[in-house]
């Protein structure tokens, strides 16, 4: 069995038309930065199976394997035409319905990348007391810590990792199914629908603040390649399918074309479509000339 997911395509200050033309929405006037490919929040819940996907996920326990009571994860596509905001998220054990150990993790993947595109990853100290200066003077060169990128790169962020995706990347994002942020400079931007700069969380930040993980990019090489493979958490796969190509599945699986164009189990695909297959089914079959990731999740105990 095989799901086609619709996407849910989102407004967002710093996005662009790539995206939306892509996913043949070209009808959406305002820029789109962040594209829902998976998504069960009460407020963005993805269609799957003339369902949302929480209900889809509550109506077929079979498919997943799991004893969580709210679907875990969350797949993102994330077109940044401008810098997004320096940001971090929680490392609280509870938010909302899920019960996250480690706190709210991501993982990127980057699609595409401008020549002189940046990613910020972490700070360039350990201190508190120079995060608070940056706070205090709003003065973040310095400190921020920027890596070039290209195409291929990857990285994980645990919970509390200052991070900000820069302009001219094509993202795809894994992180969990609760959408808190907390923005620690956002350039002094002014957003043009409500003629004011968007709120910072500077009390929620340093609260939440993670000074000891390094943060660093990998590529990914090879056809077939575990990326991220947790004991408890992600596990994400990047495959290049040329001709035909039958690969294992051992768990439920998001599938997402990130490159050209083919079938999965014998279903036309679309470039940033997102498929899933249910546990139970031991093998996939590929066809065609595409790229694409895979990801599924391994639940906390």
């Amino acid at each position: 069995m095989i799901y086609p997911i619709e996407p849910i395509l989102n407004y967002r200050i710093w996005g662009g038309d790539f995206l939306k033309t892509s996913l043949n929405r070209s009808d959406i006037e305002e820029p789109i930065g962040e594209v829902f490919l998976v998504s069960a929040m009460l407020e963005a819940d993805s269609l799957i199976d003339g369902m949302g996907m929480q209900s889809f996920y509550q109506n077929h326990p079979e498919y997943f394997g799991l004893s969580m009571k709210q679907f875990p994860l969350r797949i993102n596509l994330i077109e940044a035409k401008d810098n997004l905001s320096v940001q971090l998220h929680p490392r609280k054990e509870n938010l909302g319905n899920l019960e996250l150990p480690r706190g709210v993790e991501e993982f990127w993947y980057v699609i595409d990348a401008a020549s002189d595109s940046e990613l910020v990853l972490g700070l360039n100290t350990r201190s508190i007391d120079d995060v608070k200066e940056s706070i205090s003077n709003n003065s973040w060169d310095s400190i921020l810590r920027r890596l070039p990128t290209r195409e291929g790169d990857y990285t994980f962020l645990p919970a509390g990792s200052v991070h900000a995706i820069g302009k001219g990347c094509l993202i795809y994002e894994v992180t969990y199914n609760v959408d808190v942020t907390y923005r620690l400079y956002d350039y002094d931007r002014v957003e043009k629908k409500t003629g004011h700069k968007r709120v910072l969380h500077h009390e929620e930040s340093l609260a939440n603040i993670n000074l000891e993980d390094v943060v660093e990019l990998a590529k990914v090489d090879g056809n077939y390649t575990t990326i991220i493979d947790q004991e408890t958490g992600f596990k994400i796969d990047r495959i290049k399918c040329e001709k035909t190509l039958t690969i294992k599945q051992d768990n439920f699986y998001f599938y997402t074309i990130i490159r050209g164009h083919g079938t999965i189990n014998g279903l036309a695909t679309t470039l940033f479509g997102t498929y899933f297959v249910p546990k139970g089914d031991d093998e996939v079959k590929l066809s065609g000339n595409f790229e694409l990731l895979r990801v599924t999740f391994k639940e906390f105990h």
